[in-house]
């Protein structure tokens, strides 16, 4: 690391991966350590070795303040290190150990890519989903580290993975004595702080007990946070949404998209455009699936070039506008340019002769060229349009006007 960045503090990701290298050799680690700057992880004892993935550490020790980042990476490190035990080969054995984790679903899918793209060999992803942008997965878990059992675990078990969840869930139940701090009337934030704060969601019945004035929102903007307030309460919610706006930048993120508990299944939740915070959970939304689309991007490029497969990958693009502060989200569509399409607030039509021809909002889009719009199996989520609307769509989409 220079002497500039080393004066101010902020290492870049190859720094840190150093940081991290030298670190395990002074622990005691001896096998061969890489670093993938790609994927910005080490593998320890080679390709089918131990895989240590630095975001989170990396995001940590950047927030941490100055005295507390040398300990940070020794506890990365020393959790690297120990000894963990082998996951049991049993269900009876393993079971007890059990919990779920909620995670954004994106986890999952951007996870899937990075080893498609390095393998031959198929990839489950083993997890349910909670709400169109969140799922629960299994973790195995010890009092020092937290392991997601491999695919090899789930066949040797030869349970069905309905069945493991549901006794992953009854041993978070089991840890869940209501822990919830009032911060003012009908707004509770979590206090167990045990990594699992967030997962807690995946117990609707524990969060139904909350008194809150309309229907739950809840949100969780990080592992060790779930907040919940009411739907009618717009002081709650105006408070939710300057919580979560402090936490985007936190270690650990899971989502700042708020979700409603409808029965007993959690949707995506937005204000309705009248409502006086619909601004702030609007900005929330975009600028978190920004982010998650710039990490699909360049995945999903090289997942097509390994296929062999020519499709053009559409950006994400997110914008606020300067006289009202209002963020919203475009994608562009072309004519004659297959592309995997971002689920975006409004589509741009462009023709290569004739330029841009207008732009229409997605729901809109949907309701007209659905038939010509499958969707990919991708989170967060690409639809594959390979066919331009006709003149009659285009008409339909409100662009008669240039299309004729």
């Amino acid at each position: 690391m220079g002497f500039f960045k080393r004066l101010m503090g902020k290492p870049d990701q190859d720094d840190f991966a150093k940081m991290m290298m030298d670190a395990l050799r002074r622990a005691g680690e001896t096998r061969s350590i890489e670093y993938d700057p790609d994927d910005f992880k080490l593998r320890i004892n080679g390709e089918n070795g131990q895989q240590l993935w630095l975001g989170n550490a990396f995001h940590e020790y950047n927030t941490a303040p100055r005295e507390n980042r040398n300990a940070v990476i020794n506890r990365y490190v020393g959790v690297q290190v120990q000894e963990l035990p082998d996951i049991p080969t049993t269900f009876a054995a393993a079971k007890t150990n059990l919990l779920p984790r909620v995670r954004d679903r994106a986890y999952y899918s951007l996870n899937k890519l990075r080893f498609s793209i390095k393998k031959e060999d198929a990839f489950d992803c083993y997890f349910l989903p909670l709400a169109d942008h969140l799922a629960v997965g299994l973790v195995y878990d010890l009092p020092n580290s937290i392991m997601e059992p491999p695919q090899e675990t789930y066949a040797a078990w030869n349970t069905p993975f309905e069945e493991v969840m549901e006794a992953a869930r009854d041993n978070l139940w089991n840890i869940s004595p209501a822990r919830f701090e009032q911060v003012i009337p009908g707004v509770y934030v979590s206090q167990w702080h045990d990594n699992y704060d967030a997962t807690r969601l995946y117990l609707h019945d524990l969060v139904w007990h909350l008194e809150v004035r309309g229907d739950h929102v809840a949100a969780v903007p990080n592992r060790d946070t779930l907040i919940v307030t009411g739907s009618e309460n717009d002081e709650g919610l105006l408070l939710l949404s300057l919580m979560l706006e402090k936490m985007e930048e936190d270690p650990r993120p899971i989502s700042n998209i708020p979700v409603i508990l409808q029965g007993k299944t959690w949707v995506t939740y937005e204000p309705p455009q009248s409502h006086p915070v619909f601004q702030q959970f609007r900005g929330l939304r975009v600028r978190e699936e920004n982010k998650l689309y710039n990490e699909q991007k360049p995945l999903l490029e090289a997942w097509l070039q390994k296929k062999g497969e020519e499709m053009f990958v559409a950006k994400f693009n997110a914008m606020k506008k300067k006289d009202t502060g209002e963020f919203f989200s475009y994608a562009t569509w072309t004519d004659g340019v297959p592309t995997l399409l971002p689920k975006a607030d409004e589509v741009i039509f462009v023709d290569p002769d004739r330029g841009v021809l207008g732009k229409v909002p997605f729901e809109r889009v949907l309701a007209v060229m659905h038939n010509q719009m499958p969707i990919e199996p991708f989170a967060p989520v690409r639809y594959r349009v390979e066919t331009f609307p006709t003149p009659a769509q285009l008409n339909e989409l409100g662009l008669n006007q240039i299309a004729s």
